[in-house]
């Protein structure tokens, strides 16, 4: 008996050839979930896209543009740089608070199942807290109203059987009205579903990512049964997020500039201190400028030190003449002794003084010629020489009164100079005090024009503050020819290769299980 030929020794055209007999089952499978797959595509409820494209820009202006270069290395986002704001803006986009926000307008809560345009015949608001959940049916009677029918209902009470025309029932959370319309559905099926199922709803059917690596472009984009809402609910997000996103810059931008005018107006107050505190010193002190009296007090002192020592010399001078006078004329060796102070550099320019010579000069020639005439005895000659006498004691006592006026000058000057010294010594504080209060009042005054640009700039961009968020392509409703999902062709394609591959797994199976046997 010759023994059966192994699968393994077989080639690829024999194996082929031994897995075409069994057509048969093979044609079964592939029948059976083509049929299935193309059953699925043509009943399934289709879905409809709505996308809006957004381009938001960057608050960091030079700052983006570098965070925008280091995303586009490779690697970046592993090694934690090119992260932006943008990214921020996207979790926003993604966030609760906006997905509430479009459950809470378009009461997503209610699913109609049945009509697939029933909602439009349906007036629902949103009024609580979406924790009801459940099927309820509207049948129409005859009187117009609809008999309530509910399924696992929970979360709420039970609602009542009978909505009569035109009333509204409260669900929950929700507050439903049938519109009465000749038009309107017999039946409506509607699912209601808590808040925490409902987001999970639009989280799965909603993407939000960036168009493009490294640009500033978000797409937007919502999937659901209801074209009409798909839309609805991508335009809801969107101008609530530009609206909040707007309005959340502007309170920034408010808040800071009223910042910046409060610091303002605190720093204004510390540049009216610091000058006032400069004022008072200057006051107290009487000073204008340390260094610029400095200069001066040192220029008067040299003036006045050269003026003590011309003085110095002259005193020194006109006494030790006095002391060669006195001895001369007190012996009576020279009567007219006295008349050598007049000589003196500084009494001989002296107008008393030269009148003094002048008037002894007259009497001596008088007495020269008296003396022609008369004897020392005459009473004339004894009249003129004490005349002359008297002028000689006069020019004494001028000679000594100058010195003694010397003594004064000498004395004032040096009490001058004692003065201006001790004027002098403090003259460093105050500089230093003065520098300080200086240097004070200027910080102060910097810093409130800094602090006063920086509020005409902030006021400025507050008017002139563009937009940063702009649709680029607004949502649209999807043509109800063009559904997302399911894509005919493209299923039926797809289950044709599942059927395929799935025959012949089958063939080469069965051709693998008799062998074994």
């Amino acid at each position: 008996m010759i023994a059966p030929v192994s699968s393994h020794d077989l080639s690829l055209r024999e194996l082929s050839q031994r897995v075409a007999r069994r057509w048969r089952p093979m044609l079964a499978v592939a029948v059976l979930i083509f049929s299935t797959v193309a059953a699925w595509t043509f009943t399934a409820a289709p879905r409809y896209l709505s996308a809006a494209l957004l381009r938001i820009d960057s608050r960091s202006g030079a700052g983006g543009a570098m965070v925008e270069q280091l995303q586009s290395l490779p690697g970046a986002s592993l090694a934690g740089l090119g992260k932006d704001e943008l990214e921020t803006e996207i979790g926003v986009l993604h966030s609760r608070h906006l997905a509430d926000a479009a459950i809470d307008s378009f009461s997503l809560a209610v699913r109609v199942r049945e009509p697939k345009d029933g909602r439009r015949f349906l007036e629902l608001a949103t009024v609580g807290e979406l924790e009801a959940g459940g099927r309820l049916t509207l049948d129409r009677t005859a009187d117009g109203s609809y008999r309530i029918t509910a399924e696992k209902w929970k979360g709420a009470p039970t609602p009542q059987p009978v909505l009569a025309r035109g009333d509204t029932i409260r669900l929950g959370g929700l507050r439903l009205r049938v519109i009465p319309d000749t038009t309107a559905p017999a039946q409506f099926v509607l699912d209601i579903l808590p808040r925490y199922r409902i987001r999970a709803h639009i989280n799965k059917r909603m993407e939000v990512r960036r168009q493009d690596l490294g640009s500033r472009l978000v797409l937007v984009s919502f999937e659901d049964e209801d074209r009409q809402l798909a839309a609805s609910v991508v335009r809801k997000i969107v101008t609530q997020f530009m609206h909040e996103t707007q309005q959340n810059e502007q309170n920034d931008a408010a808040s800071q500039v009223s910042e910046i005018r409060q610091q303002v107006e605190s720093q204004r107050g510390r540049v009216l201190d610091a000058e006032e505190a400069l004022r008072a010193y200057q006051q107290s002190a009487q000073i204008l400028d340390p260094g610029e009296q400095a200069n001066q007090q040192v220029k008067r002192v040299a003036l006045l030190s050269a003026q003590v020592d011309a003085l110095t010399i002259e005193r020194r001078a006109l006494a030790n003449m006095i002391d060669l006078v006195r001895p001369r004329a007190q012996g009576g060796r020279e009567p007219g002794a006295y008349r050598q102070l007049a000589t003196f550099p500084s009494l001989i320019t002296n107008k008393g003084i030269q009148d003094l010579l002048n008037a002894l000069i007259t009497l001596e020639n008088q007495r020269a010629q008296l003396a022609v005439r008369r004897t020392e005895d005459n009473d004339e000659v004894r009249g003129l020489n004490q005349r002359i006498a008297d002028l000689e004691r006069q020019l004494q006592r001028i000679s000594d009164q100058y010195l003694e006026g010397l003594d004064l000058q000498l004395s004032t000057a040096s009490q001058q100079i004692r003065t201006i010294a001790d004027t002098t010594r403090i003259l460093p504080e105050q500089q230093m005090r003065y520098i300080r209060l200086g240097r004070d009042r200027n910080i102060a005054s910097e810093t409130y024009v800094l602090l006063l640009k920086q509020l005409k700039q902030s006021e400025i961009a507050d008017v002139i503050r563009l937009q940063r968020i702009r649709i680029v392509d607004a949502p649209q409703v999807a043509s109800v020819d063009d559904p997302e999902y399911p894509k005919l062709l493209v299923q039926l394609v797809l289950g044709a290769l599942i059927a395929a591959a799935a025959a012949l797994g089958l063939g080469l199976f069965l051709e693998l299980w008799s062998d074994r046997r």
